[in-house]
């Protein structure tokens, strides 16, 4: 991967598990109210990555906990988007590549209960989605990473010329 000065491929976010609106997903399929406290203390410490094993299995059973984190959108009547999605797993997070329809296109990878930094978030895209594809998408964005659009604009210039 050739690097641009520009770009902090360092750049780590804090978390991917951060808003309101998240937790309320979680905690959407869980009946017990004491699961629901559970969660919610993780949550509050911000350490949803560390939830006890039979709680993190419920919510990776479920696509609730499940977080879109990049996603590259082709032109109209194109194929289908691509999104990189996270979601805690006992003891990380699981990251895998799926279509709109939400089927994988590539295998999934397991982390540390720490986000990725754009570094490694690029080196997941680059070995999970054939490079040739990348230049296709009309749109690339993540919320949670601003400069991957950025990373892959350069690449497609780069390689157009």
């Amino acid at each position: 991967m050739r690097e641009r000065p520009e770009i902090d491929y360092d750049f780590r976010p804090a978390g991917y598990w951060d808003d309101e609106a998240t937790l309320q997903l979680l905690l959407r399929g869980v009946a017990s109210a004491t699961d629901r406290k559970v969660i919610v203390a993780y949550w509050e410490a911000g350490r949803l990555d560390s939830l006890p094993y039979a709680l993190a299995e419920t919510l990776a059973a479920s696509s609730a906990g499940e977080r879109e984190i990049a996603c590259f959108e082709h032109g109209p009547g194109g194929p289908p988007s691509v999104s990189v999605r996270a979601r805690p797993i006992p003891h990380g997070i699981r990251y895998r590549v799926a279509d709109e329809r939400g089927e994988a296109s590539a295998l999934a990878r397991e982390g540390t209960g720490t986000p990725w930094t754009l570094r490694e978030l690029i080196s997941f895209i680059d070995s999970s989605v054939p490079l040739g594809e990348t230049g296709g998408f009309a749109r690339i964005h993540s919320e949670v990473y601003p400069q991957l659009a950025l990373h892959y604009r350069h690449l497609v210039a780069r390689r157009g010329s």
